[in-house]
């Protein structure tokens, strides 16, 4: 069976979890055969990241959602790519990959919901999600239900859990060492929290 291509957009230009996930994503998707671009912000991490995992990388810049040179710089990406699926990872990426596919026609796309602040609303935000966009993917039950709460129909959603590279945790020191590099032995309680 051929590879799909795809395209996954991602508008941030910091590296937090959503630009992990977009990576995890596209990385795996491309071992399995899949011809993955990346477009991101030229100089973020996502883009530097992309590129030392193997992936395509397209840079992109966007100065907010509804910006005329990045949505014409995407249809043309569009038309030379031509993408057999197109995945929005932020809110950004979702209008400008919508707006963009007004010039260079309709491609069907998912996007991604990884944050659990409420959507606006407005109306315009519910249609921004559900005009050209076929599936929202909710990273949680939480935020599924919160899209629900804003209007978003059942239908669109799709709950998908967020990937962890467990390899990654493969070479940290064990628990002991843990302990004894903080200065603690085994009769103290020690309680932590990691967090972005």
């Amino acid at each position: 069976m051929r590879g799909a291509r795809l395209l996954h957009l991602n508008t941030e230009r910091g590296w937090r979890g959503g630009e992990v996930q977009t990576l995890l994503l596209a990385r795996g998707l491309a071992q399995r055969g899949h011809r993955c671009v990346l477009a991101a912000p030229s100089g973020s991490r996502l883009i530097a990241e992309g590129r030392e995992a193997g992936l395509e990388v397209e840079p992109l810049e966007a100065r907010g959602e509804f910006d005329p040179k990045a949505v014409i710089t995407l249809a043309r990406l569009y038309r030379r790519l031509r993408p057999e699926l197109l995945h929005f990872h932020t809110s950004h990426a979702v209008t400008l990959g919508t707006l963009a596919m007004a010039l260079a026609g309709r491609i069907p796309a998912v996007a991604s919901r990884r944050v659990s602040f409420p959507l606006s609303r407005n109306p315009l935000a519910r249609l921004k999600y559900t005009h050209r966009v076929r599936r929202i993917i909710a990273v949680s039950s939480g935020i599924r239900e919160i899209l629900l709460a804003a209007g978003i129909p059942a239908e669109h959603l799709v709950t998908i859990h967020s990937a962890v590279d467990l390899d990654r945790f493969k070479t940290l020191p064990s628990r002991g060492e843990s302990r004894a590099d903080l200065g603690y032995d085994d009769r103290i309680v020690l309680v932590g929290a990691v967090g972005h």
